[in-house]
């Protein structure tokens, strides 16, 4: 990570730091691979959940995006963003909300079963400018239709039938977060694409001529799988910081990991080979990471401002233990001697989005705030 900020930054409490450069990078990294695979690029905005982050996006080129909320979409469409996709199945008790918000964007909604279809079909949407996506289950196990024309060639006719546009079919590979290598990750990819081709054969033989757009999401295959057979966008969102469990997946390196966040320490016991940081389970949430031992850890630890040290393929200090504000650092006396009551600790998380998701607000390595839809939303209560 760049070197960390200035001294005007007291870190009374648990902050996290955003590495502005890493950040625009990733995204270049991301925005190659959409252009040589000729397709659009609409990144989701889920991770970094900021106006201030969404807005090298927009320096960037992007015109589109995707978000996981109506409270995400409304945020980012009041900056200015104009055409987003809810990737996420249509809540009918915020259909009000909706419509405040195609009042100013051109949003995408996500049909995700038979009965929400049905019920979209009483509403007014036509005087919005609405598409609908129909979103396809490719193995994840979530929410969406299987992926065969036996069940999706119902599901547009009734959809034709009460004139509710059918822009095109929406899926997410999030198995691809249970995969152990990136050969692993390969053969999800290759298995998505064979579906989705037998899917696109058989609607032409339906619906000669008519273009369905096919929109596929996920980090892991996105970042390391170059092909993109009949898709036409992609929606990747954890790229734009990474970490950790990205790491051990193969889909970044180290020094692609953009965000950490650094925590007071307020005890230490080197003969414990332990000590205790200001920083908890509602900081970083509690995905978590198998260690050496086959016991859990949720974050590499290390020295503020510095790199993660590592003893084979395992960080040398880890958050080992989370309660609701506490965090447990497990490491060899000797890291431990060289820290006390009053330091920093950076923590590397191992799942960013829950870490940001918790954060009102993240500072940028040059000192810059960014606030973030938390935030905003709490104003709003």
């Amino acid at each position: 990570m760049s070197q960390i900020l200035n001294s005007s930054f007291a870190f009374c409490q648990p902050e996290v730091v955003l590495d502005i450069a890493q950040c625009k990078a990733n995204i270049q990294k991301m925005m190659k691979i959409s252009r040589q695979a000729g397709i659009t690029f609409r990144p989701h905005f889920k991770t970094h959940q900021s106006r201030g982050v969404g807005r090298f996006f927009r320096q960037a080129g992007v015109k589109a995006i995707t978000v996981s909320s109506v409270s995400m979409a409304r945020y980012f469409a009041e900056d200015g963003w104009d055409d987003i996709t809810i990737a996420f199945p249509i809540n009918l008790r915020e259909w009000e909300q909706i419509k405040g918000i195609a009042s100013i964007a051109h949003l995408s909604l996500l049909i995700s079963d038979e009965t929400s279809l049905w019920k979209i079909s009483e509403l007014d949407f036509w005087n919005y400018p609405l598409n609908f996506f129909i979103e396809l289950d490719t193995g994840h196990g979530r929410s969406g239709f299987r992926c065969s024309a036996e069940e999706i060639l119902p599901i547009i006719r009734l959809a034709d039938e009460n004139q509710i546009s059918i822009k095109g079919f929406l899926f997410h590979d999030g198995h691809t977060y249970q995969t152990h290598n990136r050969d692993e990750i390969r053969k999800i990819r290759m298995a998505t694409l064979t579906m989705t081709a037998h899917l696109l054969r058989d609607l032409e033989m339906y619906y000669p001529g008519r273009k369905f757009l096919y929109s596929i999401g996920d980090t892991p295959s996105c970042s390391i799988d170059n092909r993109y057979e009949g898709i036409d966008e992609m929606r990747p969102g954890n790229f734009i910081f990474y970490d950790l469990m990205q790491y051990y997946l193969g889909s970044c390196t180290q020094d692609e990991i953009a965000v950490r966040l650094v925590c007071p320490v307020v005890a230490v016991y080197p003969d414990q080979e332990r000590a205790v940081i200001y920083g908890g389970a509602i900081h970083l949430g509690k995905d978590f990471l198998i260690g050496p031992d086959n016991k859990a850890y949720y974050g590499a630890v290390c020295f503020h401002g510095d790199f993660i040290q590592w003893q084979g393929q395992y960080p040398i200090a880890i958050l080992s233990t989370l309660s609701q504000e506490h965090g447990v650092v497990k490491a060899r006396r000797d890291f431990l001697e060289k820290i006390h009551a009053g330091d920093l600790l950076d923590i590397v998380p191992v799942h960013s989005c829950l870490m940001i998701s918790a954060a009102q607000r993240m500072i940028g390595t040059d000192g810059t705030i960014f606030d973030t839809l938390s935030a905003n939303f709490r104003m709003d209560l």
